[in-house]
């Protein structure tokens, strides 16, 4: 059985150092960067 986690949702306040976090701490990979409504959805 192959059992994984494909998407997440988290809210940051800060999304740029979450998003340093996230990839290069975790590893963590970015699909997709986009705005939307004064934030940022990926």
């Amino acid at each position: 059985m192959d059992v994984r986690i494909t998407h997440i949702t988290v809210f940051v306040l800060d999304q740029d150092s979450a998003l340093e976090f996230y990839v290069k701490k975790l590893g963590f990979k970015k699909h997709t960067d986009m705005p939307m409504h004064g934030a940022r959805v990926g």
